[in-house]
């Protein structure tokens, strides 16, 4: 009867910080949205703003606030012209793309990148003759209107008659 009063009180809580704006965290960190979970041998403390807070003692929260020591860059060269548009993606997102016509572009990973490893994932329309490109990877330090630029991986292919599509993985540090 307890384990059900809980749950049904935590129900209600979750519910009411959706409508009204409040913040919920659990063991500190703000997980404020966080939905179907079930949470067990926990306290849970409402503050004077109406913000939750849980305290649950087997409950780990993995955040993804540590971000890479270094500044990472994604290059993509074509060896011709494409008549569509070549886009890459990191971790799920696009982030840019080679533009249709352009033999080379150069894109600015910045805050997108996550420390520890990373996927690439890139994608081109059909070419009706084979078309050679190069995607390098790494790590780069801008000087003026230059770039120290330091290859950390590479992923080379065609764009034929079906196209271009695939992913890689790197590691940033």
């Amino acid at each position: 009867m307890k384990k059900l009063f809980f749950m049904v009180v935590a129900t209600l809580l979750l519910s009411t910080a959706s409508i009204y704006g409040t913040e919920i965290f659990i063991n500190g960190a703000n997980v404020t949205g966080i939905k179907d979970q079930t949470i067990e041998n926990c306290t849970v403390k409402i503050d004077g703003e109406g913000n939750i807070h849980i305290n649950a003692p087997d409950v780990k929260i993995v955040t993804e606030t540590e971000k890479p020591k270094n500044a990472y860059f994604l290059a993509v060269s074509v060896d011709s012209p494409l008549t569509s548009d070549f886009t890459i993606s990191l971790n799920g997102r696009i982030i840019g793309k080679l533009d249709a016509g352009s033999k080379e572009t150069l894109i600015e990973l910045g805050d997108k990148v996550k420390k520890g490893e990373n996927i690439i994932s890139y994608l081109s329309e059909p070419s009706q003759n084979p078309v050679n490109y190069s995607i390098l990877t790494g790590t780069g330090v801008k000087k003026g209107d230059t770039l120290e630029f330091t290859p950390v991986s590479t992923q080379k292919g065609a764009v034929h008659n079906l196209g271009a599509a695939g992913n890689f993985k790197f590691i940033a540090e």
